[in-house]
């Protein structure tokens, strides 16, 4: 899979991009959380970590996803691009939009709802204001 960032407005293919390629002939259904989770991954680590911020976006868990399935993938070992933006921000959760998609067909699109928590105690914690300044730039308005 090759995935660029989506800001609220646009997609931004020169910012940043990754490979992951999926090996399955064809992609199951639970594949598209593992994309989802690729893709949050490298975006929090190449936007938010890699500049020596506060956290890395890690200290986080995911509460629930969901995937809407519009169209099958039949072709295996093929890229498709993953687009991801911020759609809300909460006290210490925010939720994270995804679509998978390719030559302008969206095949899936995707929900997270991501939950800050302490390590040490693994108990929830309000979004910092270093991670809130960052997410709110990729927050669909």
């Amino acid at each position: 899979f090759f995935f660029k960032q989506k800001t609220a407005y646009e997609i931004i293919a020169g910012d940043w991009s990754s490979d992951v390629c999926s090996s399955d002939l064809f992609p199951s259904h639970d594949s598209f959380l593992v994309y989802a989770q690729e893709a949050r991954f490298e975006w929090g680590y190449q936007q938010f970590a890699e500049k020596k911020e506060d956290s890395a976006l890690i200290e986080m868990v995911v509460a629930r996803g969901e995937v809407d399935y519009l169209v099958p993938i039949t072709i295996g070992g093929a890229y498709y691009d993953v687009n991801l933006w911020v759609e809300s921000l909460g006290n210490s959760s925010f939720v994270m939009a995804y679509q998978v998609e390719k030559d302008g067909i969206v095949f899936a699109k995707i929900k997270t709802v991501q939950v800050m928590i302490d390590l040490a105690s693994r108990k929830s914690r309000p979004i910092n204001e270093v991670e809130r300044v960052f997410l709110n730039k990729y927050l669909d308005k």
